[in-house]
């Protein structure tokens, strides 16, 4: 796939399938409780292109508020727009065909789905210390704040995933499914956090889908409310600490990425993780495939870089 930082200036066919193809992912990973889209985007080099055209797009609008019109035009152009259109276009068409599949797969066949993405989310644990730059940790005191940020975001991403999943709503109010959006859309900004598992505690993840799958156009224009002005309030923030203060971001992403492996433990009773069953080769098997599929991507998203 073509490198997806390298600003070309012109449309290139061949990285709009690429990146139309990312947002597939992405989308697929949201409708996982426990997976986040985040981590996808990370692993396949559209994460920090993505935030930062975002935050470009939430500026443009304080412009278009406040009728700089000419200085809103001049965010919006610095936006990465041949990544961010393929890719949203990717995780639309994706959630609205797969919604109820997922739903079900999910529900069904739960434990082969978290050993899937338990072996996806723990071979990403490490993209983000990949991430560091060597000049930002190449002291014994860099080392050890990077070191406790990442213990720090593991033990609140395990406790924050051991909150279990919420009774589900059948008709959730107005401000119920706005602030719930609100929150669930900056899970799915954060590696490790999944939004769908977010509206899974606040039970609002099965109609949520039901919604996607029924075309529930009223349910889903309240949700993007919701989760625009989350977005909004959110990204920028995120950008900033991506800009100025990467390492640390890097390595409390690598933590959160290791302590959400709770919520995709293949045995698990209430939220509980128990011990292995006689099940476990399959599930071994099926962490085995799913890692092997992130480590190709890393592989040929470094390959590309080199390139």
């Amino acid at each position: 796939m073509q490198n997806p930082r390298r600003a070309t200036g012109r449309f290139n066919p061949l990285a709009a399938v690429a990146n139309f193809v990312r947002g597939i992912l992405i989308g697929s990973a949201e409708l996982v409780p426990g997976v986040s889209g985040g981590t996808i985007a990370l692993i396949s080099g559209i994460y920090e292109p993505l935030i930062n055209s975002a935050d470009h797009v939430v500026t443009a609008i304080k412009h278009c508020v406040t009728l700089k019109f000419a200085a809103a035009w001049a965010e919006v152009r610095k936006a990465r727009w041949d990544i961010v259109v393929p890719a949203l276009l990717g995780m639309v068409v994706v959630v609205a065909a797969m919604a109820g599949v997922m739903r079900v797969f999910v529900e069904d066949t739960p434990q082969l789905a978290h050993a899937l993405f338990f072996g996806m989310v723990l071979a990403s644990v490490v993209v983000p210390v990949m991430e560091i730059r060597p000049e930002d940790r190449h002291t014994g005191a860099q080392k050890g704040i990077l070191a406790g940020l990442f213990a720090v975001a593991a033990v609140a991403a395990f406790f924050l995933t051991g909150l279990g999943a919420g009774s589900v709503i059948e008709n959730p109010p107005a401000w119920m499914i706005f602030g719930s959006a609100a929150i669930a859309i900056c899970a799915l900004v954060l590696p490790g956090i999944s939004g769908s598992f977010m509206l899974k505690i606040f039970g609002l993840y099965v109609p949520t889908m039901a919604a996607v799958a029924d075309r529930n156009f009223g349910y889903l224009a309240l949700f993007a409310a919701g989760a625009a002005v989350g977005l909004g309030l959110f990204v920028k923030g995120l950008n900033w600490l991506l800009e100025n203060r990467h390492a640390a971001t890097m390595a409390i992403m690598s933590g959160l990425l290791l302590g959400s492996l709770r919520a995709v433990w293949p045995w698990a009773a209430d939220g509980t993780p128990l011990a292995p069953n006689v099940s476990w080769p399959v599930l071994l098997g099926l962490a085995l495939a799913g890692a092997a599929v992130v480590a190709g991507v890393v592989w040929a998203d470094r390959r590309l870089q080199r390139r």
